[in-house]
C-alpha cells in the first residue's frame, strides 16, 4: 500500500504525510509492518527509520516482493495489491 491509500481508508488521502509520520514513530516496528507502505510511485523510503535506506527494500524482498530497475516495486506486484 502507499502512504496515500492508508490515509484515504482512514478517511482523507490528502493527510499521506501524516501516515508517514505516524509509520516513522512506529512503537511497535516488529510487530506493526510499516516497511510494508511505499510512496506513490512504488519506492521505497530514503529515509527509513528502522535499519536505514536498504532495511525496507531487504524486508520486502524477503516477503517476494520484487523491484524493477527503477528501484519501483514490481508493477505486477504493486497493481495486483491495488485491484
Amino acid at each position: 500500500m502507499t502512504y496515500g491509500d492508508i490515509a484515504q481508508l482512514a478517511g482523507n488521502r490528502k493527510m499521506s504525510r501524516q501516515v508517514g509520520w505516524a509509520l516513522h514513530v512506529n512503537p511497535d516496528p516488529e510487530h506493526i509492518p510499516c516497511y510494508r507502505v511505499v510512496n506513490r510511485f512504488g519506492q521505497v523510503s530514503k529515509a527509513f527509520a528502522f535499519g536505514g535506506e536498504n532495511r525496507q527494500r531487504q524486508l520486502l524482498e524477503q516477503e517476494g516482493v520484487t523491484f524493477d530497475e527503477k528501484g519501483c516495486v514490481n508493477s505486477c506486484f504493486f497493481v495486483e495489491k491495488h485491484i
